[in-house]
């Protein structure tokens, strides 16, 4: 059984470990390589994971759900929803614990936030009010969200009882998308909100750099990485790197200064140029 270091979650009170196993890419794969999968995560000392009603319309849930049979105590499981309405949230929260053969997730997430729709989900009826409800029953531990136009989590912070929040991190779309690093993980700390970060090797883009680009998104301040590892080796790469660390300034620069994903065409955001 391998270790891998672990954090404190924001004030959610969870111990987890710094690689966190995500369950978008167990798409692409057989139900029997994500026991394998799932089998080497647990055996690197791994124990967050984390998935989707949306994935697959429960693909991904049941996949895990199936692997995890007997062992569920070993993680903290989270999932997601996209629901606007209570009953909505509901429903598809009880799908999800179907599908995943537990009792309770750990957090549920609402799922891909977009511009304007936090006002339907935390209105009278609206999915805050059906999840809040499942929380005070028991069958959520906590709640988060996730989101792909960052704005909303400015916003989120002080509409939404925050345990954690799901960002996109890594060296590509960070020097797109700097508010990421330098405003909105910063913000969600300061407010004790636990920070994971996806897409650390933004979506298989950086597959040559799977070392330089763990320990960058670890360097930039998240509390854990969430990859979609679909292959044993690949969990086996990406557990090797967490051990190695985050990132810290010098090493950020270098990896920037000379990854060979960026090529000509992204900016490095050196500030060497002109204005």
């Amino acid at each position: 059984m391998g270790t891998l270091p672990t954090v404190s979650l924001g004030q959610t009170g969870k111990q987890l470990t710094r690689y966190g196993l995500g369950g978008f890419h167990q798409l692409e794969i057989s139900a029997e390589i994500v026991e394998q999968v799932i089998d080497a995560y647990l055996a690197e000392g791994g124990n967050y994971i984390e998935t989707a009603r949306s994935y697959g319309r429960g693909a991904s849930e049941d996949k895990i759900g199936r692997a995890l049979q007997g062992r569920r105590d070993q993680v903290t499981l989270c999932t997601k929803t996209g629901a606007k309405t209570a009953d909505e949230a509901r429903r598809e929260l009880e799908q999800s614990l179907t599908e995943l053969r537990t009792d309770h997730v750990d957090f549920c997430l609402f799922h891909g936030i977009g511009e304007g729709q936090l006002d339907p989900i935390t209105a009278k009826g609206g999915a805050l009010e059906g999840l809040q409800k499942a929380v005070d029953e028991g069958l959520v531990g906590a709640l988060g969200m996730s989101s792909h136009w960052p704005p909303v989590y400015l916003e989120a912070f002080d509409r939404l009882p925050l345990a954690l929040i799901l960002i996109w991190c890594n060296y590509l779309d960070n020097l797109n998308f700097p508010i990421i690093p330098n405003v909105i993980i910063p913000e969600a700390r300061k407010r004790g909100i636990g920070v994971t970060a996806m897409k650390p090797l933004a979506d298989g883009y950086l597959y040559r750099s799977v070392e330089d680009a763990v320990r960058y998104s670890l360097g930039a301040g998240p509390d854990l990485v969430v990859c979609g590892t679909n292959a044993v080796e690949h969990v086996q790469q990406v557990a090797a790197a967490v051990r190695k660390g985050p990132a810290d300034k010098t090493e950020k620069q270098a990896i920037l200064r000379d990854a060979v994903d960026l090529g000509q065409y992204v900016c490095r955001q050196c500030g060497v140029c002109s204005e």
